[in-house]
């Protein structure tokens, strides 16, 4: 199975960190989506959009665990891309990252 390319992982840990964490703001609001949270229904859904599937993502991650300096790289790109995000006006994201 190929590894995911190092943009793809950075974008797709983006959207799934912000799936947990609405999930999370979610849960502390509503009772009733407690109770019925599933976070690997948001999760699906990001790897949808992103046209990968979950062992892809998974064998990709393992790959970049194995490999620290890689893994480094890609967290430090990860925390900048973040900041780089939030820091632009909401008008001027795109949906295709």
């Amino acid at each position: 199975m190929p590894i995911l390319n190092f943009d793809t992982m950075k974008v797709v840990m983006w959207d799934l960190l912000n799936a947990n964490e609405w999930n999370n703001m979610k849960a502390g609001q509503d009772t009733v989506f407690r109770k019925m949270r599933d976070d690997r229904k948001q999760f699906e859904q990001v790897f949808y959009w992103h046209h990968i599937t979950k062992s892809s993502f998974y064998h990709s991650l393992s790959y970049y665990e194995q490999h620290p300096d890689k893994m480094k790289k890609l967290i430090d790109s990860l925390s900048a891309y973040g900041k780089r995000i939030t820091m632009q006006p909401v008008d001027s994201l795109k949906l295709n990252k």
